[in-house]
């Protein structure tokens, strides 16, 4: 992305608007789908991480909390997962919510 920024500056006497580019660097945008049997429901707006890591781990903490949510309302999301895709729709990572269970729940 590139991003024009006009500022005054002094030229011999006198003011003068000049122009150059500012390059900024771009976030990635991930996507987290989610897998609930045979059903893929899409994840249309994305969310912008750092990188991959940082979107696995999201996906990790949000497949916990999807999980106490759907304790606490007696239904069980456990065995659904998280398809995370980069901005390109290609797949870099799968979170199964019964992985992100403690101990002996994963079963």
């Amino acid at each position: 992305m590139i991003r024009y920024n006009t500022e005054a500056q002094p030229f011999l006497y006198r003011n003068g608007t000049f122009s150059w580019a500012v390059r900024f660097q771009t976030v990635p945008r991930f996507y987290l789908d989610v897998l609930d049997g045979d059903q893929v429901l899409q994840d249309q707006e994305g969310i912008d991480f750092a990188d991959r890591d940082t979107a696995l781990a999201e996906a990790v903490r949000g497949a916990r909390d999807l999980v106490a949510s759907g304790i606490r309302q007696n239904e069980d999301v456990s065995g659904q997962t998280f398809i995370i895709r980069n901005n390109h729709g290609e797949t870099v990572a799968t979170v199964p919510f019964r992985s992100t269970l403690p101990g002996r729940l994963r079963g």
